[in-house]
C-alpha cells in the first residue's frame, strides 16, 4: 500500500499529459513548513524547470489530485535514467530509478515539455509536508533534470 503511494508520486513525474486543471504554486523557494518547487539544476540541466502547479492544494488523502512539471528542453533526448527520491518530514521513505523511454516515449522533443498526472492518494498516506526530488541524467552520466518539490498531504 505504501509502494502504491510512491509508485504514484513517481507516475505523477513521468506520465505526460495536457488540459489537466491545476492550482499554481507560485513560490520559486522552499521552506521547511510550506508547499513550493525550485530547480535545482541550477541551468546545469537540459531541461529547466519553469512551473510546477499541484490541485487541489493542500493535497487531501482520499482524493485525486493533479501535479505537473513544466519544463523548457535544451536538447532532444531519446534516452536517459530518473530517480525520484520521496522524503516525508525530512526522512527518505521511497526512491526509484527507471530509465527514461520505458516511462515515456522517446525521443522527447526540444522546446516547452509538460511532465505530469492525476492520481489517488489512498487514504491511508500519512498526513505531512512531503518533499519529492526528481534527478535525471544521460547516458554519459551528464545531469538531464533536476526538480525539487514540495507539497502538503492532509
Amino acid at each position: 500500500s505504501n509502494r502504491l503511494l510512491f509508485c504514484c508520486l513517481l507516475a505523477i513525474f513521468l506520465i505526460d499529459v495536457d488540459g489537466l486543471p491545476t492550482q499554481y504554486i507560485h513560490r520559486t523557494h522552499l521552506s521547511s513548513s510550506k508547499d513550493g518547487w525550485s530547480d535545482c539544476g541550477a541551468g546545469a540541466t537540459d531541461m529547466s524547470l519553469t512551473n510546477v502547479t499541484v490541485s487541489p492544494r493542500p493535497v487531501k488523502a482520499g482524493k485525486n489530485f493533479s501535479l505537473n512539471l513544466d519544463l523548457e528542453n535544451s536538447v532532444e533526448l531519446d534516452s536517459g535514467t530518473f530517480v525520484t527520491q520521496v522524503f516525508l518530514a525530512g526522512v527518505q521513505v521511497h526512491s526509484e530509478s527507471d530509465p527514461l523511454c520505458t516511462i515515456r516515449s522517446c525521443p522527447i522533443p526540444t522546446g516547452s515539455v509538460r511532465l505530469g498526472t492525476t492520481t489517488f492518494m489512498p487514504l491511508i498516506t500519512p498526513p505531512g509536508l512531503y518533499q519529492v526530488k526528481i534527478t535525471g541524467v544521460d547516458d554519459e552520466g551528464l545531469p538531464i533534470l533536476c526538480a525539487d518539490v514540495h507539497f502538503t498531504v492532509i
